[in-house]
């Protein structure tokens, strides 16, 4: 009996680990923004409304002037980002589409990546576990196709199948073989895969993947959901 409940500790521990992370990265994400943040932009105006007229007096001055506030603009934007990526502001705010399509934006535009996207089954649904698990799941599968895969074009689909939401991500990347993947021990470090198993564990759910040398990779997300009307 003892030796299966330290079994069973052991199994939970990295689940355990992801939910002390994500707690972590939310605070730390606030701060950030709340404080680092707000702060530079109150030196912004600092800046602005005691040098501006003292500055405009001569060429040179005006011309530091405002490399100064552009600089001063490029470190609240990379302050931003940085809240950002450690926790989605939009998630929390906007909901999980728009967090989705903010971050399929990203690397669209950031990361060169066509991503075709259907979202219309994430209309009114909520998890049984935490959401935050699910962008994540999404966010690393992007990740690892723009780190690994050498794709051009990726699916994502969503779909609903009876209390079920069901995710596809499919690339037409170099793709690689799942069954020596799979003997890996540990999994891949490189790709995060188990992490995002453990992801898809604490929602409820299950993770799939499927790939070929030179025929991409397809992964398969399968969680349980609720959906607004049994709210």
């Amino acid at each position: 009996t003892k030796r299966k409940e330290m079994e069973e500790v052991l199994s939970a521990l990295p689940q355990r680990i992801l939910a002390a992370q994500e707690s972590e990265r939310e605070r730390i994400s606030r701060e950030i923004h709340d404080d680092l943040g707000q702060s530079l932009a109150t030196l912004k105006m600092f800046i602005q409304v005691g040098f501006e007229e003292h500055f405009a007096a001569s060429i040179s001055h005006k011309r530091t002037f405002d490399k100064t506030i552009k600089y001063l603009d490029t470190i609240i934007n990379k302050t931003r980002n940085l809240a950002a990526g450690l926790r989605p502001s939009t998630l929390e705010v906007l909901g999980l589409k728009a967090s989705l399509r903010s971050l399929i934006n990203d690397f669209r535009n950031n990361k060169r990546l066509k991503v075709h996207v259907r979202m219309s089954a994430l209309d009114g649904i909520k998890f049984k576990g935490e959401t935050i698990n699910f962008y994540r799941i999404i966010q690393k599968a992007l990740t690892n196709i723009i780190s690994h895969a050498q794709a051009q074009n990726v699916q994502v689909v969503f779909s609903r199948q009876k209390k079920q939401l069901i995710t596809k991500i499919k690339d037409d990347g170099k793709g690689f073989i799942t069954e020596k993947l799979a003997q890996e021990n540990p999994p891949s470090r490189g790709l995060g895969l188990s992490t995002m198993q453990e992801r898809a564990t604490l929602l409820g759910g299950n993770l799939h993947i499927y790939s070929e040398p030179n025929k991409g990779t397809v992964i398969t997300l399968t969680v349980p959901i609720v959906q607004s009307h049994d709210i």
